[in-house]
């Protein structure tokens, strides 16, 4: 068929942020407290070679790469906002929009705008994206669909009337890698629902390579997961793993385009290639085997996980200290990890995520985290951890329990294993995902009790002392690095003031979140 196709996604997805670890989160921000002139200083565009982005979101590339199998090279393209209007033409039939979080509703993104009273950065960039679509087509008479694709279009598939609002012509929902050249021709043949929702999964084979580069030199390893965690999305996806060489040969393609860095994209990294299903014990050989390609690969200078479970490394430290190895951990060569706290209360574990501790049980689930944040940080890695507020049924008592067990890192593991201690914990307010589809949001505004801020204002406690301790030292770029960490200081301790002045305006002690457990 004879038609284009543009890709693109919102600017907070073409940035990386300029390399500082866990400022991807600085579009979860408020529009209305963040200023704009900062917000862009901290998130430049990917650099541009002859109009278009050297580096692209890795799904967009993924989109990219079975299109143009499809259409051919010269009428694919993938573009930032930026200057999309010099690439839409007569024969441009679809504008392709890969989306994380367009209507705020992220849990990181609703605990940061107050509920989503306020308007996040991701929300605020795709508006202002699809907007200006709908200039472009509106003033120069153009025939293009706005097609919006990604991991956010739950978010719109449960506020349906943004559809109408935006102008969004059709909402492509789930894996398409199998599916996507049909999808495509449907929808420019006018036969597609306007809400299209793919049920199935691509096979390994059908997961394309990349014929770009990828931001971050983020590379996919495997999908889905396992674990039955209720309130997790992921969790219901198909678990695949790709092979060793389909990993290596995407590398190769980011290292061409001057990429060495690679994100080991994974729901949790610890399930690669993972042949106990039962008790979930790490295949710790094809792990390393998939570091050591990875780390002896000519190009690569550092590697990095994603996700992981925290109970992999407390299960076997001997084995977690081998992959360390492949991984090249080391003090001037930091790993960091997202894995999932959620909770120290037992009594949640059991009944929304028992599989979590697993290869332990559930009601070991608190010193699992202990121990696992103690053998990370013996091997020289970092874990960013997340923690949900606001569990359907979730007591003052739950989230003592987390309180304590974040007072327990705080304390305890510095004895330990002294300056190696290192870790922080963002809170999340709590979404109706997955199982739990039917529950209601957590709203920060009219559900937080003296207990939940507690937990809210200990976690920035003890980020503000990680920026003082830590962040000099993974801060790569010597010139920008005194600039940045001061910044960096300066910012968390006025947005711990600006959490203890909200906890006080509703009658709360600040530093009562410190001794709540004594």
């Amino acid at each position: 068929m004879d038609y284009s196709v543009l890709l693109t996604a919102d600017k907070t997805l073409f940035s990386e942020y300029r390399n500082i670890p866990l400022l991807q989160f600085l579009g979860c921000a408020p529009a209305e407290k963040v200023p704009k002139v900062i917000f862009d200083a901290l998130s430049p565009y990917t650099e541009l070679q002859e109009g278009l982005p050297i580096k692209a979101p890795y799904d967009v590339r993924l989109v990219e790469s079975v299109l143009v199998d499809h259409l051919g090279r010269e009428k694919v393209k993938v573009v930032t906002p930026k200057n999309i209007e010099r690439y839409i033409d007569e024969k441009t039939r679809v504008v392709g929009v890969s989306t994380m979080d367009p209507l705020g509703l992220g849990p990181v993104t609703m605990m940061f705008t107050n509920g989503g009273r306020d308007t996040g950065y991701t929300k605020y960039y795709f508006y202002q994206l699809i907007r200006k679509l709908n200039f472009l087509r509106n003033a120069d008479g153009k025939r293009f669909k706005i097609v919006v694709g990604g991991p956010g279009t739950w978010q719109i598939e449960i506020r349906k009337k943004v559809m109408d609002e935006l102008g969004i012509d059709h909402l492509v929902v789930g894996e398409t890698e199998h599916v996507l050249p049909q999808i495509m021709d449907d929808i420019v043949e006018g036969r597609a629902d306007r809400i299209i929702k793919v049920n199935g999964y691509p096979k390994v084979d059908q997961i394309p390579l990349i014929k770009g580069a990828t931001l971050h030199g983020l590379l996919e390893v495997n999908r889905g997961c396992g674990r039955n965690c209720e309130f997790c999305l992921p969790n219901l996806r198909s678990a695949r793993n790709l092979p060793i060489d389909h990993i290596l040969k995407n590398i190769s393609i980011n290292v061409k385009y001057g990429e060495h860095s690679v994100w080991a994209q994974s729901e949790d990294i610890f399930l690669y290639n993972l042949e106990d299903h039962r008790y979930m014990n790490p295949n710790w050989d094809a792990l390393i085997q998939l570091f050591s390609a990875i780390t002896g690969t000519e190009g690569v200078r550092h590697t990095n996980p994603t996700h992981g479970t925290i109970s992999a490394p407390a299960s076997n430290p001997e084995k977690f200290k081998k992959l360390s190895e492949a991984i090249k951990a080391a003090p001037d060569n930091i790993i960091g990890l997202q894995p999932g706290l959620e909770t120290g209360s037992v009594k949640l574990v059991k009944q929304y995520m028992p599989r979590k501790a697993l290869p332990f049980s559930a009601e070991e689930w608190p010193d699992v985290v202990f121990e696992g944040t103690k053998v990370l940080n013996e091997n020289y890695w970092v874990p960013a951890f997340t923690a949900i507020v606001g569990f359907p049924g979730e007591t003052d008592d739950d989230v003592i329990e987390t309180i304590r067990l974040i007072d327990r890192l705080e304390k305890e593991l510095p004895e330990k294993i002294g300056e190696k201690a290192h870790w922080t914990v963002t809170v999340l307010s709590f979404d109706p995902l997955a199982a739990l589809a039917d529950s209601e949001f957590f709203d920060v505004e009219s559900q937080l009790t003296e207990m939940r801020f507690y937990l809210i204002y200990r976690t920035w406690r003890h980020t503000v002392l990680e920026v003082e301790r830590f962040l000099p030292h993974i801060v790569k770029n010597s010139l920008a690095k005194g600039i940045l960490t001061r910044f960096f200081r300066y910012g968390s301790k006025k947005v711990l003031d600006a959490l203890g002045a909200w906890g006080k305006a509703r009658g709360y002690d600040p530093e009562k979140a410190l001794t709540i457990t004594a």
